[in-house]
């Protein structure tokens, strides 16, 4: 059972959405995606019931293994998957409206300086983009050409 690799692993709100893709392809590799998507009651079973646990604690470790350390202390004390999964969702896929309002403002400030190359302002500009697609809210794609051409210096003028 590999683990993620640490570059794809929980770090926040910068990477939360391709970190959840690649954590539900990861759980539904090995079969095991319902411990995240609704609370797998335990069977009566005996070897069902062994099975369910080997499955509970597959799941959770690849769920910890998703993780960057400074997030693990959030989910730790949780007991099953689904809830660990859930915490994390709740921590980082805030839909709230003053975390719109501030990820547009920095959007909008964002700007090409010295210490930006061309392909980290852009990058910047599609992971500010990506976030508020995370939380919820839409920028069309001319606002978005508007916006990111406005950060360019008027030295670019020409360019933009």
């Amino acid at each position: 059972m590999p683990s993620l690799r640490v570059e794809d692993r929980l770090d926040g709100t910068t990477n939360f959405k391709s970190w959840k893709t690649k954590i539900l392809l990861a759980l539904d590799k090995n079969d095991i995606q319902n411990y995240v998507k609704k609370s797998v009651s335990e069977p009566q079973d005996v070897e069902e019931k062994v099975r369910h646990k080997k499955n509970e604690a597959k799941a959770k470790r690849i769920l910890i293994d998703s993780l960057n350390d400074h997030l693990i202390p959030h989910v730790v004390d949780l007991k099953t998957t689904k809830e660990m999964y859930d915490a994390l969702v709740g921590l980082f896929k805030s839909k709230n409206t003053s975390r719109k309002l501030a990820l547009r403002h920095w959007l909008c400030r964002v700007m090409v300086s010295r210490s930006y190359s061309v392909a980290t302002y852009l990058m910047r500009v599609s992971q500010l983009r990506d976030q508020l697609i995370a939380v919820g809210d839409t920028i069309y794609d001319a606002k978005f050409v508007t916006v990111t051409l406005n950060g360019f210096p008027s030295s670019w003028d020409l360019f933009v």
